[in-house]
Order: C-alpha cells, then structure tokens, then sequence
C-alpha cells in the first residue's frame, strides 16, 4: 500500500549512500610537503611533481637504501642495485647486521618454552655461502679501499660522497667511483667471471 503523499519523480537525482569502506576508499596520498621530499630525494625537480603520471612514478620508487636512490637518479643501473642488494643480505646471514637484532635461532612462544628454528638445507646453505664467498673474494681482489666503499653503501647503508645532496643518509667517506667499482665487480662474481 503506497503512502499518502507526493509521487515519485523518475528521473529525480538520488542520494547515494556513502559508508564507511567507500570513504576509506578514497585515495588520499601523500601530504604535498612528503611528496616533494621524497621527488627531491630520487632526484626530481619540484616543476616535475605537477604531471600525475610523474606523481605516480615518485611515489611507486623505492626511496628506503642508498642502492635505490642511487638507481632511481640513474647513478647505478637495475642489475648492479640487485646485485648490492643480494650482496647485502648474503652479507648479514653470514657475517651479521650492523645493528643488534635478536638471534632467529630461538623464540619465545606465549607458554614460556623456547622454540627452536629449524636449520634451511645443508646444500642450500653451502651454495649460499659459496656465492657470498665469491662476491666478497671479487671484492677483496679490488683492494681494501673498494671493498669498504661497497660496504659501506650496500651494507651499512651510507650515501656516498660526490653523489650529490641526500640528507636522508649518513654521508661516508668513500666517494662514488669507488662504490661504482666494488658494484661492477660484484656484478662480475654473480656472472661467474
């Protein structure tokens, strides 16, 4: 039984109904002042930021390791930020991180007891050794000088000198060709040469 009252026009515009997970929904992004950063960080200028396809490209880079500022500014290319990047994490399950972190040998389970972790494969673990060997022997063959460079920009997570401006890491004292060189020999170890 229909109401007393007006009839219904059909063509009238409608409320839609807004909720809270189409709300949510709405993209948001990045304050502008975090945007500029982050493109002065990758090495755009601010008159970049103003295209929305360039606003998408700086905010899908990685911006979080001196290797990817390093790749996003065109200083290094795609295989030598992968190779530093593999280089560094063969380099903190073999020799450790520089920074404390608790051992993943042992948990605490919620009842108190200690947990154990199971060791990977024997094999699996000898051919990662063997590969972090061959990078760091390649390494060790530049000389000592290349070797901390590299090491000290893939591992330890310093910007090079002479790489321009970057306030987001701590500034070492090996400069950008070295580091260049230690990642070109890396590059050459994982090719087998």
């Amino acid at each position: 039984m229909a109401r007393p009252g007006r009839k219904r026009k059909l063509n009238a515009k409608r409320r839609t109904a807004t909720t809270r997970a189409a709300r949510m929904a709405e993209d948001i992004g990045p304050t502008p002042e975090v945007l500029a950063r982050k493109a002065q960080l990758l090495g755009y200028s601010l008159g970049d930021i103003v295209d929305i396809k360039t606003r998408q490209s700086i905010l899908q880079q990685d911006a979080s390791t001196p290797l990817a500022v390093l790749y996003a500014r065109g200083l290094i290319d795609r295989e030598q930020r992968e190779v530093g990047e593999e280089y560094a994490r063969l380099y903190w399950r073999h020799i450790g991180t520089p920074w404390p972190v608790v051992s993943p040998m042992s948990e605490r389970v919620s009842n108190g007891s200690v947990r154990t972790i199971q060791e990977d494969d024997p094999e699996r673990e000898e051919r990662m050794e063997a590969r972090f060997r061959r990078f760091y022997e390649a390494l060790d063959r530049q000389g000592a000088r290349i070797r901390e460079a590299t090491n000290a920009v893939c591992v330890d997570g310093y910007w090079p000198a002479g790489a321009g401006d970057c306030a987001e890491f701590m500034l070492s004292k090996w400069a950008l060709p070295e580091v260049l060189d230690g990642l070109r020999a890396l590059v050459e170890a994982k090719r087998g040469r």
